[in-house]
């Protein structure tokens, strides 16, 4: 049985959807600009649930200790009341006990936001920690292709 409440994978990316309800916006009916930030840590939570359900972790995500140690958000394109937007998590690298991970928000394949996320495994007292070998074989087998450049 998978822990992971919705969204799917396409291409190593998870894809979650979501409806943009009253309380997340503005009086105007705009998302407000902290919901990205929410939706992205809704979009990571279910990509890694399902990641680790698929690596066979006996434990859920939420069992582990990490803290963000970097956020970034570019903002393109308000998203509205009652609209369907969709949350791509992708992983960017891994490393032996951080996790940088590529979000983007969209609405019918236009992007609205782009967000960066780094997250560091830590340890009961708040030292960094290694990621355990499994979770991180399974997510390294998931990282994108850096974008490719085109030389003139």
């Amino acid at each position: 049985m998978s822990r992971a409440a919705g969204g799917r994978f396409e291409a190593g990316t998870h894809i979650l959807p979501i409806r943009i309800y009253f309380g997340e916006t503005d009086k105007a009916g705009v998302l407000h600009h902290a919901q990205y930030f929410v939706f992205a840590e809704r979009g990571r939570t279910e990509m890694l649930e399902a990641v680790l359900s698929a690596a066979g972790e006996a434990r859920g995500f939420a069992d582990f200790n990490y803290a963000l140690r970097n956020a970034s958000a570019r903002f393109f394109a308000p998203a509205r009341l009652n609209e369907i937007v969709h949350m791509h998590t992708s992983v960017a690298e891994v490393g032996g006990a951080s996790l940088l991970l590529r979000q983007r928000l969209s609405r019918d394949g236009e992007t609205l936001a782009e967000l960066s996320i780094e997250l560091v495994f830590i340890d009961e007292s708040l030292k960094p920690a290694r990621i355990p070998k499994r979770l991180r074989d399974a997510l390294s087998a998931l990282v994108e292709p850096p974008p490719e450049t085109t030389e003139e």
